[in-house]
């Protein structure tokens, strides 16, 4: 049984009384002929934060949404491709703060095209909110973020832990957290060597461990 993590394989064993034995880690990885680095697709001209993924309760989307009300007036913008069950909560939040510098795109876009808006980012959001399931699992958008190359801020959970470093594969906050989101943005925003020493250390990982 293949699963993404030595903690999900501790669940799987102590809940379902599995055999350790049968169970094995398997770093999920990407499909690279859709994810690849392309220098010739140019970054926005304002610095924007990208979060692609449903909005589940483990996503943290209403951290996020949080987050850009605070950074309103610092010219960064999100762009926030996904849907889930939760879009009404995200439309209700996104109507109450009157959000001006974050957009969302809800539909399913083509690989080419999500590959482009995703490589034209300057950060890449992983799973946000407290939920104990981050505890044992890693996210798709993990992997993709690494092998496009772009720097990836995540909450600081367990499970992606297993795989990457804080301020060396990736940047973590709090889970929960959108003061120390914003806060976390606007320091990358204003120290661009720390994002690309990031951003080459996670695609060296990706690399040297997850082809």
């Amino acid at each position: 049984i293949l699963l993404e993590s030595n903690a999900q394989i501790d669940f799987v064993h102590n809940f379902f009384l599995v055999p350790r034995k049968k169970l094995i880690k398997s770093w999920t990885g990407v499909d690279e002929k859709i994810f690849f680095r392309d220098a010739s697709i140019k970054k926005y001209q304002k610095f924007t934060v990208l979060f692609r993924g449903r909005f589940l309760p483990e996503s943290g989307i209403d951290t996020i949404i949080k987050a850009a009300k605070l950074l309103e007036n610092k010219e960064i913008h999100f762009l926030v491709i996904g849907q889930g069950f939760l879009y009404k909560t995200v439309n209700n939040l996104m109507e109450k703060l009157n959000l001006k510098n974050l957009n969302i795109i809800q539909e399913v876009l083509p690989y080419g095209e999500l590959r482009e808006k995703m490589l034209s980012c300057h950060v890449s959001l992983g799973q946000l909110a407290s939920h104990p399931r981050l505890s044992r699992t890693l996210p798709f958008k993990l992997y993709e973020s690494l092998a496009l190359g772009l720097p990836y801020l995540t909450g600081r959970n367990t499970g992606v832990l297993e795989l990457l470093k804080d301020n060396e594969t990736c940047i973590t906050v709090e889970p929960g957290n959108p003061a120390e989101l914003a806060a976390k943005i606007l320091f990358l925003k204003n120290n661009p060597d720390v994002l690309t020493r990031i951003s080459e250390q996670g695609y060296a990982l990706y690399c040297t461990r997850l082809t």
